[in-house]
């Protein structure tokens, strides 16, 4: 399977294709929350599905590691597009509970994939930079595309991997890979509400500074999502920020804009003692999708000033 998205799409869509039932596992997660927010806004026909948390009034609740809880789903609900944004990511705890790791980012896009490929629904599978970042002989600094040769780092990193590879052996033909990396949003824990806070509290924070990749804001991202399923893409694309920089970078930024009176101090990844390995330099090739939409991606500065700015 070509690892490039196969078509285009026009510029400006407003999702007017977007008719279908969708389901949206992972609905009350960061990416989630903010993909039945849009859709709701949107009047979009959505299905808010959750296996941890949320009103069962309101989420249907669905284990995506039983074959049998998805069938069951999918009979009853009969839901004609799956976003798939649960996942287990808790990259330090991967580590020790790898079991579980690779049970939910493995098995479970696995099982998805096969109800999906039965019952002809076409599925749209977020991902990760983490899929890439581990030895690479040339072009350290060179974004990473779509085509390119995975190479992933951790237990969180491998089981995503896999469930990627189960993804595209079994329904490559109607499904759709969105890699990204460096999420933050305003419906989870996230990065730069963490500095926002801290810098507010502390008078120094020390950042890590030698890990390089790129910043994405869940509210461009789930627009961006639901652009790509409005033209029934598949394949794999990378959706992040076009630009790239370093926790440190992002950080100090983030400081500057708010006017909090705090010095930021650069790390290296060793000194924070942060259990898993991660990636020295993940950023994202972004020129397929830039090509896609016929429009500019946002910089990783215009990411966080999204965020701030709770657009």
């Amino acid at each position: 399977m070509s690892e490039k998205v196969i078509s285009q799409i026009s510029s400006g869509s407003d999702y007017n294709g977007l008719s279908k039932r969708i389901a949206i596992f992972g609905a009350t997660g960061m990416l989630g929350s903010s993909l039945v927010e849009e859709a709701e806004k949107n009047s979009l026909q959505i299905i808010r599905v959750s296996n941890t948390r949320g009103d069962l009034k309101k989420y249907a609740k669905v284990d995506i590691t039983n074959p049998d809880s998805i069938s069951f789903f999918i009979n009853e609900w009969k839901p004609e597009i799956i976003i798939n944004c649960s996942a287990y990511t808790n990259v330090d705890q991967a580590e020790i509970s790898y079991d579980q790791a690779f049970l939910v980012n493995s098995i479970g896009p696995k099982n998805l994939a096969k109800a999906c490929k039965e019952n002809g629904i076409y599925l749209i599978h977020i991902s990760t930079d983490y899929v890439f970042g581990g030895s690479r002989v040339q072009y350290e600094s060179e974004p990473f595309t779509e085509t390119e040769l995975t190479h992933p780092v951790g237990i969180y990193g491998y089981s995503k991997y896999f469930g990627e590879q189960l993804i595209k052996e079994i329904h490559a033909e109607n499904s759709l890979i969105i890699r990204t990396s460096w999420l933050h949003g305003p419906h989870g824990k996230n990065f730069i509400d963490t500095i926002v806070n801290a810098s507010s509290q502390k008078p120094e924070l020390r950042v890590v500074n030698d890990q390089v990749g790129s910043l994405t804001y869940t509210g461009w991202l789930t627009k961006t999502i639901y652009k790509l399923i409005d033209n029934n893409l598949t394949g794999v694309v990378h959706a992040s920020a076009s630009d790239e920089c370093s926790w440190f970078d992002a950080a100090s930024y983030v400081v500057s804009k708010v006017g909090n009176n705090c010095k930021i101090f650069p790390q290296s990844t060793e000194e924070s003692g942060r259990p898993a390995p991660r990636p020295a330099y993940s950023k994202l090739a972004v020129t397929s999708l830039e090509f896609i939409l016929q429009e500019s991606i946002p910089t990783w500065k215009d990411m966080i000033d999204l965020h701030l700015n709770k657009e």
